[in-house]
């Protein structure tokens, strides 16, 4: 009996002590955790990230312009890896400061996330780079996130889409109402306006004068 009460002091004991490494492990993380994105949060690290993101955007626009140079490429294609290097490190900061939910209910990180991953694809890819870059050059985009100005500028004009859907209807129906009108009245006269198709073309930019 007295060996048994030994062994269970001796298991409740290691259990306890399990528990309590586990919960500092996972303090430790979770501080390690809010630090990271402290510190990707600040606007030091926004401006720097904003700066990285238009300097490869000079950087594309110079590419597009000297494309023909052999020399170009090099330079060009090592500045490209030091980019995508960074980006990819700001990319990993960002996932781990917000990992999980926190990072994949931003739109804007996943803007950021598929860029990154088709500049990784097209870095060590066979595949035609021409479409690649085609895409990579929207990695600009990512700049709203990190400029309030604009970003508000974008969530406005989100925010004001089903209104514009309203109006875009009620165009429609003008629209569509004065071309029946004009076939019925002009369409025997007037070439433009024999059919309805024809007549939309032709009242539609009227309609805004």
């Amino acid at each position: 009996e007295r060996i048994r009460n030994r062994w269970a002091k001796v298991l409740e004991f290691a259990i306890v002590r399990e528990k309590r490494t586990k919960a500092r492990r996972n303090g430790e993380l979770l501080s390690w955790q809010e630090a990271v994105k402290v510190f990707y949060d600040h606007p030091r690290t926004q401006m720097v990230s904003g700066f990285m993101v238009m300097a490869f955007f000079i950087v594309d626009v110079v590419q597009t312009e000297w494309q023909t140079s052999i020399h170009a490429d090099e330079v060009f294609n090592a500045l490209d890896i030091c980019f995508t290097s960074a980006f990819t490190l700001e990319l990993a900061l960002n996932m781990y400061g917000n990992w999980f939910w926190n990072f994949f209910v931003d739109g804007w990180n996943m803007v950021d996330l598929f860029s990154v991953a088709v500049s990784i694809l097209a870095l060590f890819s066979n595949l035609d780079l021409s479409s690649m870059r085609l895409i990579r050059a929207f990695r600009v985009l990512r700049l709203i996130k990190r400029v309030t100005s604009l970003r508000i500028i974008i969530n406005s004009m989100a925010a004001s889409l089903p209104a514009l859907s309203g109006a875009s209807i009620l165009f429609f129906l003008l629209t569509a109402t004065f071309s029946i009108m004009a076939v019925n009245f002009f369409g025997t006269r007037e070439p433009t306006l024999r059919d309805f198709s024809s007549s939309m073309f032709t009242v539609s930019p009227r309609i805004f004068i």
